[in-house]
């Protein structure tokens, strides 16, 4: 489904993102108008793009969620990333010229909202836009920078390393975010256990029984997927981050 209606809610959303980092929140909409921009709308578990696909539009999710998904060459499934309001996505693929996406995209919710938004609209010489253009094509290139570093977590995430030295890397970068804090000392992770698991490369049950072994350690304490750092220096001794 399709719309073009920009409310002020979504432009809000817009302006807090980083690819309209410094831009003036009153020419938002201008931008995306003369961008060719148009807000699609998703059933839960609708696939929003699929691996091997060739994107032109990056999208910005304006309500609902987005889950990233990829295939090993076993053929197990893995979990890239899980995508809420204002987190964007395509953005690397859109940058590059011809490249597929190596994930799959579907909606977590029903009645998702994105806006998805053409690269070449975006920056293409468009004297009503000019000024604006060369801040967004800087943005870019910061996202993309912001995205190998998170690359690189990834891979640690996934290594060979033992699971709970990647579940320890995990959470203490994770207690590092200013946007997952919650009250009483807690931070929030995006995934339930098994998309948990599913993102560090591990089993569930394994997952559980690390997380509960932590627990009794005094490393952490938990309630769903809120977590607490009991011992910071001891869980950073676990995930390498300290070496002693």
């Amino acid at each position: 489904m399709l719309s073009t209606q920009l409310n002020e809610s979504f432009i809000d959303i817009l302006s807090a993102n980083s690819i309209f980092k410094g831009i003036e929140r009153s020419v938002i909409g201008k931008i995306t108008a003369y961008a060719g921009a148009h807000i699609e709308i998703f059933e839960k578990n609708e696939y929003i793009m699929r691996a091997g696909a060739f994107p032109s539009e990056f999208g910005i999710v304006l309500s609902g969620g987005v889950t990233a998904v990829g295939y090993g060459a076993d053929g197990r499934e893995s979990i890239y990333a899980v995508l809420r309001t204002g987190d964007h996505f395509a953005d690397i693929l859109v940058a590059s010229e011809n490249k597929e996406s190596p994930v799959s995209l579907f909606s977590e919710r029903h009645n998702t909202k994105i806006i998805m938004i053409p690269f070449r609209g975006i920056t293409k010489p468009n004297r009503e836009i000019f000024e604006y253009q060369s801040l967004i094509i800087r943005n870019f290139f910061n996202v993309i920078s912001m995205k190998y570093w998170e690359l690189m977590k990834k891979i640690d995430y996934m290594s060979v390393f033992p699971i709970k030295r990647r579940t320890a890397l995990y959470l203490s970068d994770e207690s590092e975010k200013e946007s997952n804090k919650c009250e009483d000392g807690y931070f929030a992770v995006k995934f339930d256990r098994e998309g948990m698991a599913s993102y560090l490369n591990a089993d569930r049950s394994a997952l559980s029984r690390i997380l509960s072994e932590m627990k009794k350690e005094g490393l952490i304490s938990f309630k769903k997927n809120k977590f607490k750092i009991e011992n910071k220096k001891g869980l950073d001794v676990i995930s390498g981050k300290i070496n002693i």
